[in-house]
């Protein structure tokens, strides 16, 4: 068993359901907030 990738398997569900959540309603919050969250994922990810 891996303990680090338990613990980034739990986080990343955790946060999923948290996004479930969340609505942002004005389309420039929304937009910048998925260029992030592209940005973060391929700086951890790629």
């Amino acid at each position: 068993m891996n303990v680090l990738q338990t613990h980034t398997d739990i986080v990343g569900d955790n946060s999923s359901y948290i996004r479930s959540f969340i609505s942002i309603a004005d389309p420039e919050i929304r937009k910048f907030h998925r260029e992030l969250n592209e940005a973060v994922h391929h700086a951890t990810c790629g």
